[in-house]
């Protein structure tokens, strides 16, 4: 079953040479339709699916729950990461602080939903 035809393109759609480059948008219609026409309508492949090989022991993937996982070389240091969580929250105390000493306020936000 052929698509709808969406934009008009010449007669002369069977004689298209798709070996050379278009060289209007309607000889580029053509040479799609064209090598659309030469493709089969149904496609099927035979997949031929080998078993999973068995696990091996030796890569250390079944190792015991309880091992040390390994630092990966790109990880950061344990001492880089204590120190930003240090940093972290000293900044988040000296926030809170500050916050505390603001004055509160009480903010009228305009009417977000208007009823009909």
């Amino acid at each position: 079953m052929e698509p709808d035809q969406l934009l008009p393109v010449p007669d002369y759609i069977d004689d298209v040479d798709t070996t050379v480059p278009p060289q209007s948008a309607e000889h580029y219609l053509a040479q799609v339709i064209s090598s659309r026409r030469s493709c089969p309508m149904v496609v099927r492949s035979e997949v031929k699916r080998k078993p999973a090989p068995p696990p091996n022991e030796e890569d250390g993937v079944f190792d015991a729950p309880s091992a040390a996982p390994t630092r990966h070389d790109l990880a950061p240091t344990e001492e880089w990461v204590q120190a930003k969580v240090a940093t972290f929250c000293a900044n988040r105390d000296e926030l809170m602080s500050q916050r505390d000493k603001l004055p509160k306020r009480k903010i009228d936000w305009p009417a977000m939903f208007v009823q009909c």
